[in-house]
């Protein structure tokens, strides 16, 4: 039987699920209430419907809230082209994905996947769909190598959440590393200081420099730290000026791992675009984010499979640390069923077989 939880935000409504019910809470539909008389508090206007994971005897979604409204099971319905002529669940599949920047043969992949499953239970859908997964997108953690020293910068357009995944990042890691500094590279002093913001609240050193000379320095200052994370300003993709000066700052990715993030809310082959003019920069791991506010998560497979670079993380709110989770195949084959689920189901119904024209 689910539990119902209210509260002001979802994230709210899910911590109060996950406090009762364990953190493997299964997160079953999230509801948006209007306040019962105008002008009223707006506090307990999201109610979620929750279960236990051994209620289920599996664990619980690994994107979970960050895909609200959560879908029923796809009726496998066929769609209906304008002219009349009937299209198949796969097609309509297909069409969805590459829509997301998804090349054609994963995506046909994917949808013949989706559609052989569609009788089975759902963990075993998404081991599925895993295994699609896994044989196209790469993935790494990280820092992604084990190294005496992991020095990482995160780079990307304005606006992505780059200083807070920074924050995730180092609250996540600190069990694995003694000892991590921040650094920001932020000529903008209003900028600059929330990293060193988040620096204080987490108890980790902190520089904030505006140039590479001072970025230099503080990397060799900082150099009994484990591990060092880099924030960058947001810079133009299409100023080839500002990707040329944040090139210079950095220098060599080596020893500097840069990791490129980007906010899956826009248009899905801009975002392509602007990834690729990044590639200049030569990073060497993915991080997208802001899945939670986006109805697209999906995207992120064929991001991913076009920029060509092993996906790390996904950040699917702006909660520090719980809303950056790992990128693995079960993350995005949960991304890939609620996409279909959610697509087919809103799929104009026609049924019988495929009509095929004479």
């Amino acid at each position: 039987m689910p539990y119902t939880y209210r509260a002001a935000t979802v994230q709210e409504a899910i911590r109060l699920a996950k406090a009762e019910l364990g953190p493997d809470a299964l997160i079953l539909e999230v509801r948006r209430i209007s306040p019962v008389v105008p002008g009223q508090s707006r506090e307990g206007t999201v109610e979620i419907s929750a279960i236990a994971a051994h209620q289920q005897g599996v664990a619980g979604p690994l994107i979970g809230g960050a895909l609200r409204g959560s879908p029923d099971r796809a009726p496998g319905a066929q769609g209906r082209e304008p002219g009349g002529h009937r299209t198949s669940p796969i097609e309509v599949a297909m069409r969805k994905l590459q829509r997301l920047g998804i090349s054609a043969t994963l995506a046909e992949r994917l949808a013949a996947v989706y559609d052989g499953t569609r009788a089975r239970p759902t963990e075993e859908r998404r081991a599925a769909l895993a295994t699609a997964l896994a044989r196209q997108i790469r993935f790494c953690t990280l820092p992604p190598a084990e190294q005496r020293q992991s020095i990482v910068a995160l780079i990307g357009p304005s606006g992505v959440g780059k200083t807070t995944t920074i924050a995730k990042l180092a609250s996540q890691l600190r069990r694995r590393y003694a000892r991590i500094a921040l650094l920001g590279l932020d000529p903008n002093p209003i900028t600059g200081s929330l990293l060193a913001a988040w620096a204080e609240h987490l108890g980790i050193p902190c520089v904030v420099v505006g140039n590479r000379v001072e970025l230099a320095e503080a990397v060799a200052a900082a150099g009994r730290a484990d591990l060092i994370l880099i924030d960058t300003p947001g810079c133009n993709p299409y100023d080839q000026a500002q990707l040329k000066r944040l090139r210079d700052d950095l220098g060599s990715r080596d020893p500097i791992v840069c990791c490129l993030a980007l906010a899956v809310t826009g248009d899905t082959a801009e975002l392509i675009d602007i990834g690729r003019r990044f590639l200049r920069l030569n990073p060497t791991v993915l991080l997208l984010t802001k899945l939670d506010e986006t109805r697209r998560a999906a995207s992120c497979i064929g991001i991913a499979e076009q920029l060509g670079l092993p996906l790390a993380g996904l950040a699917t709110g702006p909660q520090v640390p719980d809303d950056l989770v790992p990128a693995s195949p079960a993350a995005l084959a949960e991304l890939v069923a609620w996409t279909l689920d959610r697509e087919l189901r809103s799929s104009p119904v026609a049924v019988g077989p495929v009509a095929h024209r004479a």
